[in-house]
């Protein structure tokens, strides 16, 4: 069975539209949803947005210093980090009530921001800080 005809605009011809379904006739088309790669996915994107907006601090001794001088914004840890330093850096954040959220790996965490290997991330822009915080499930708040 042919696909069925429409017209588009005047004088432009005949047009085929698309045929419904897919691979996933079920779906409508549409790929189930990996939620988990969905949340990295905008977690990856803010971290660019913040590379892009210059309102971020790769590396302990940077994030730290920003800390120090009453920058406010959430601290990025990479999964992977060694516990030691993990520990070590949540203590002077938490001193500093920052709040400090580890969601992807060192290079992941590198990749999104267009360095070499990064264990943190310190973002200081207030939107942004305030969109990752609720994205790795803060609720926004961050001091």
């Amino acid at each position: 069975m042919p696909p069925p005809r429409v017209h588009g605009k005047a004088g432009a011809g005949p047009v085929s539209a698309p045929p419904r379904g897919g691979k996933n006739q079920g779906q409508g088309g549409r790929r189930p949803v990996d939620r988990e790669e969905e949340r990295r996915r905008r977690i990856v994107t803010l971290v660019r947005f913040a590379v892009r907006t210059g309102r971020f601090v790769a590396g302990e001794t940077g994030a730290r210093i920003a800390v120090r001088r009453g920058k406010a914004g959430v601290l990025l840890l990479a999964a992977d980090i060694a516990p030691a330093k993990a520990e070590r850096i949540r203590a002077w954040a938490a001193e500093a009530s920052v709040a400090v959220f580890s969601a992807l790996d060192g290079g992941a965490l590198a990749e999104a921001a267009g360095r070499g290997r990064c264990d943190v991330f310190f973002v200081h822009d207030p939107s942004l800080a305030r969109s990752l915080s609720i994205e790795l499930g803060g609720g926004g708040g961050f001091c």
